[in-house]
């Protein structure tokens, strides 16, 4: 199910840039007028795409084992395509099934695709993200009773990397339940490796 939404989202996002500009707010105050690429503390520009497992495991170590109950489970989910890899770690509380993921993505195609939308603000508006930051680094923030309210946080960590928190905001998970995972992911170290 992970895999599908990531993937889903995936698809919607690449359309998202053939899509015009249909006019609308205006950017969020809290985000620097500037580009919010160059608000933030990007890592090192890199070329990035088709990785293979053995490349991305060692990001487990940056996302949180065990917070408020939520712990991650022991093995990532790992997709690789020709020019987008994903590792994708599913958190689970002990007493029931419901659960959310946190998505590496390693993409300059996608990532660019991120950017732009970052860069229009009446697109992020139109697509339903609202502007801003998490943790120091631009992100579009899925708003609440859109079609991304699912996607809290889409962070972009640098030319091709970023970091996607997925739930499904039907069910029994909240954003405040898993805030405080979201909020120890070590995103530095995620842009910088």
């Amino acid at each position: 199910m992970i895999k599908y939404a990531a993937a889903v989202f995936a698809l919607a996002l690449g359309g998202l840039t053939a899509c015009g500009d249909s006019g609308g707010k205006a950017q969020d105050k809290s985000v620097e007028e500037s580009s919010p690429a160059k608000t933030g503390n990007a890592g090192p520009d890199r070329t990035e795409g088709h990785l293979d497992e053995a490349q991305m495991a060692p990001f487990s170590e940056f996302l949180p084992a065990d917070v408020g109950g939520w712990k991650k489970q022991p093995r990532l989910g790992y997709y690789s395509g020709s020019d987008q890899s994903t590792a994708t770690a599913t958190y689970r509380r002990d007493e029931g099934g419901e659960s959310f993921s946190v998505v590496i993505t390693f993409s300059n195609n996608m990532v660019g695709q991120t950017q732009a939308i970052l860069n229009n603000p009446s697109q992020a508006e139109t697509w339903g993200f609202e502007i801003g930051m998490v943790g120091g680094y631009p992100a579009l923030l899925g708003k609440s009773g859109t079609n991304m309210a699912g996607t809290p946080y889409l962070i972009v960590l640098s030319n091709s990397r970023s970091v996607q928190v997925l739930y499904n905001a039907q069910g029994a998970v909240t954003l405040d339940m898993i805030r405080p995972v979201a909020e120890k992911i070590d995103l530095k170290s995620i842009a910088q490796k």
